[in-house]
Order: structure tokens, then sequence, then C-alpha cells
């Protein structure tokens, strides 16, 4: 095949010559508007049900947007009683210095609970314990929350959930390795 410009490259669709491929087959190729045709859906019908959605939610890795957030690593007081949540200093200046509703949501469920904001340390109220029970935290997991409509009059945060524990596969080795120097746990 002779040489040919980039321009005369690109500027065509590719069609392969016969000598290039000779068992392809030439197939008709269906438009988008003929294929949505055959795919018409009722007019008002939802693309997936709220229990799809909640699954593809639950199995969502969520990136930060470019919303403020805070991380926390839960320790035996934040998971175990006297199941209290200080929010960091640090974060402390972007809230409302009162008490006001607060909503987490994770895994497309929703936690009502309230935000002491006027304390002199600002935490969550005594529903974080609620939270805490249903998704299972224990100490060393972590906790990312992200501020997505913060007001003075509430707030709703996003949370992502990092788990602490030792992955399953490195478990077993646990047993067998290190638990010295001599036989440490290695990881690649």
């Amino acid at each position: 095949m002779p040489l040919k410009t980039l321009f005369q490259v690109f500027s065509k669709p590719y069609a392969p010559e016969a000598e290039e491929i000779p068992c392809m087959e030439q197939r008709p190729v269906q438009s988008a508007e003929v294929h949505l045709k055959k795919k018409k859906k009722k007019k008002n019908a939802p693309l997936v049900s709220s229990s799809e959605a909640a699954e593809v939610e639950e199995n969502h890795i969520y990136h930060l947007s470019d919303k403020p957030f805070f991380d926390i690593v839960l320790v035996r007081s934040h998971v175990m009683p006297p199941y209290i949540l200080c929010l960091p200093v640090n974060v402390i200046d972007m809230l409302p210095r009162a008490t006001i509703p607060v909503v987490l949501r994770h895994k497309g469920k929703n936690w009502n609970m309230s935000y002491a904001g006027d304390s002199s340390r600002p935490r969550f109220g005594p529903k974080w314990r609620t939270f805490v029970t249903e998704n299972n935290l224990k100490v060393g997991d972590a906790c990312v929350f992200e501020l997505m409509e913060p007001t003075n009059t509430n707030l709703k945060l996003r949370v992502l959930i990092l788990r602490g524990d030792t992955p399953p596969e490195l478990l077993a080795l646990v047993d067998t390795r290190g638990k010295t120097s001599v036989t440490p746990i290695v990881v690649d």
C-alpha cells in the first residue's frame, strides 16, 4: 500500500481493503435511530426501578466532588459507649454554631440526627449510635463526610465508609506468617 498523508488517512472512514482482511464479512450497520425504534419504552417509565438504583448506589465507588469534606478514623468512643463523634477542629469553622438537623446519606439510605454545633465540642447527636450499629462500624474503619448541602438551618452529608479490616487474602497468612520478624507477611 503506498504511503498516504495523515490528512488522507483521517479524513475518510476506515474501510479495510479485501487483501488486508480476506475473511471479513461485510455486515449492514444499523443506524442509532433504527436501534432506538426497536427498544422503545413507555414515555414516562423510569429507566431503572428504585431498588435497582439503590443497588447500583450501594455497589458504586464514589469519587469526591469539589465540595468540602473531612475524614475521621473511628476509635473506641465513636463505635462503643458513649458513641460520641466530635468533629475535627478544622471542620467546625465550615459548619454553623447551632444545634440543627443533619442527614447522613450512605448507600442510598438516610439517617436523621442532630448536630450540636453550639456545644463546646461540636458533635453528632445520640442517633449517631444508630448509624454506627446499622453500618456495622468498627474501630479502625474510616468515614469520609462530604458536605452536600450545608446551610445555617440543616446539613446534608454523604458518608463513604472505608473498612479497616485485614483483607481476607492476607488473613490466612496472619496465622502462619507475621508473628515474628523471621516470618514476615510480604505484600506485593
